[in-house]
């Protein structure tokens, strides 16, 4: 119950001191479950800009783009996550002949990892990745 009055009262005081909570440019304040907040996202390729980040659980965990046509940015997303101990699963093409995008998916142990990507100007591709850990099976007693 005290924390719950702490975020209620440092919530108010960030509207009385004028810090907007959600600000102008888009970008807004969420208050996560620590879980969530505490996901260890797999390291991206060098040349891959994150340009937002939600661990609200309601929409990709991370934005961004990275330089490149979608094939050469699909295999720099590749070798990186293959170095990292994740297993390529499959992949499913989006529009006619993967035009629209296509999307990704990788394992290792419980977690999975979802990339979108589609090119969205001539060498540059956006991506959006989101990790998923499946729930562990629990034992019946």
């Amino acid at each position: 119950m005290r924390t719950a009055t702490a975020i209620c009262c440092l919530l108010a005081g960030l509207e009385l001191a004028g810090g907007p909570v959600a600000r102008a440019d888009g970008t807004d304040w969420r208050i996560v479950a620590p879980a969530k907040a505490d996901k260890v996202f797999p390291q991206l390729p060098a040349l891959a800009a994150v340009e937002r980040r939600d661990d609200s659980g309601k929409a990709w965990n991370i934005e961004g783009s990275i330089s490149g046509t979608q094939p050469v940015a699909a295999n720099d997303f590749r070798s990186c996550f293959a170095g990292q101990g994740w297993q390529f699963d499959k992949v499913i093409v989006i529009g006619d002949g993967g035009r629209s995008g296509s999307l990704y998916l990788w394992q290792r142990g419980p977690e999975k990892i979802f990339l979108m990507l589609h090119e969205v100007e001539t060498a540059r591709t956006a991506f959006a990745l989101t990790l998923e850990e499946k729930p562990e099976k629990q034992i019946q007693k």
